[in-house]
């Protein structure tokens, strides 16, 4: 027990034997005193400055009420306040949120101060938009700290980008075009061949008076493979651009609700 409790209990039993008011008073006014004592050095100075002001009233003994307010205002100095800021991810204010602090009911953000005890605190917001969360340590003596909680708005994502069968068709075409030259080109030079083996030996010599009519095969039979190429090429990438769009397009479906298209 404290020198002051001490003064505080023979104080009131001084009190009581001059029955200047009734002992149950005095006691309450002397347990407030001690209770406001223990609640501060626990560190829970919310508490201690509602026992404090107890023993602080005009029905107490003068002498205490000097010591009790004198506690009180110690308390007021020491307890931390904040004030808590509800925005949006623009930084716009956001209104209507209901605030909590470590699970209790705290009222709404209105831009006063709230006070609490020193340590560390969850504040929790919830608004129509959604909940936002926050963890603070607050400091004995802090005052006005700014706390920020931040609405952040989930932004839908984009739709995939989907590819169409227009680059399927082109490609088709590109086989269908390269597959015709090199058919095409084929076939004429396949006559070409016909046409100089009447002229040629049978091991292939030719006069030079039927070089032209050679370079003409050589270039047909170069023609013919390249448009083969092209055109298997072109074919391949059409199957495989038809299937990715194929996949990539949406799908409907009637569900429980109606019409329902899914991406």
């Amino acid at each position: 027990m404290t020198v002051r409790s001490l003064a505080f209990a023979s104080l009131a039993l001084l009190a009581a034997d001059a029955r200047a008011q009734p002992a149950l008073g005095i006691e309450r006014c002397a347990s407030a005193y001690e209770e406001a004592q223990r609640r501060q050095a626990a560190g829970h100075l919310l508490d201690a400055r509602r026992e404090a002001s107890v023993c602080a009233a005009a029905s107490c003994p003068a002498e205490m009420v000097t010591y009790c307010a004198k506690l009180v205002d110690d308390l007021d100095a020491a307890i931390p306040t904040v004030v808590v800021a509800a925005v949006d991810d623009r930084g716009r204010d956001v209104s209507g949120v209901r605030l909590s602090l470590d699970g209790k009911d705290a009222g709404l953000v209105d831009g006063r101060p709230l006070a609490l005890d020193p340590g560390s605190h969850t504040l929790r917001g919830v608004a129509e938009r959604g909940a936002a969360t926050v963890d603070v340590t607050v400091r004995t003596g802090e005052r006005n700290r700014r706390i920020q909680l931040r609405f952040v708005v989930p932004r839908e994502e984009p739709p995939p980008a989907r590819i169409g069968y227009a680059p399927a068709v082109i490609a088709f075409a590109a086989g269908g075009l390269g597959l015709a030259l090199g058919a095409t080109t084929g076939i004429l030079a396949l006559r070409q061949d016909s046409d100089l083996e009447g002229v040629c030996s049978s091991n292939g010599a030719c006069s030079p008076d039927h070089a032209g009519e050679i370079d003409r095969l050589h270039t047909l039979s170069r023609l013919s493979t390249a448009g083969f190429i092209i055109g298997g090429v072109g074919v391949a990438a059409g199957v495989v651009l038809a299937i990715v769009a194929k996949r990539s397009a949406p799908v409907a479906r009637t569900g429980d609700r109606g019409l329902v298209v899914r991406f």
